[in-house]
């Protein structure tokens, strides 16, 4: 593993068990914005499933890894049932997913403009 991916990882790391403790903290309340959460959601999933696929070697990877992001939002949003101050919300986990499915839509755009550049040289 070069130098660039380990460090990559290392971020992965931290962003996953700061949103793990962001997700189980006690709600601090609301932003007084409506469904401003959700744009939380999608933002802290889109930004968690990018470091993956700087961090995976191959599109496979990727992809399982995306899959386990979003069990993992699922599995949050459960756990957060038994969380005083917060709740489970179906809204939260469909933001997740989104984040999730537009950053692996905008990858597969990237790389066929990548391949399409590559095999023109």
């Amino acid at each position: 593993m070069n130098a660039s991916r380990w460090i990559i990882g290392c971020i992965f790391i931290v962003d996953w068990c700061l949103l793990t403790y962001l997700a189980l903290a006690p709600s601090p309340g609301h932003s007084g914005i409506p469904h401003f959460d959700k744009l939380l959601h999608f933002i802290a999933y889109f930004q968690l499933s990018a470091l993956a696929f700087l961090l995976m070697p191959n599109r496979k990877l990727f992809l399982r890894l995306c899959a386990l992001i979003i069990v993992y939002g699922a599995v949050i949003e459960f756990l957060q049932s038994f969380v005083p101050g917060r709740e489970m919300s179906v809204l939260d986990f469909v933001a997740n997913t989104i984040g999730v499915i537009f950053l692996v839509w905008l990858s597969k755009i990237y790389l066929a403009k990548k391949a399409a550049g590559s095999s023109a040289s």
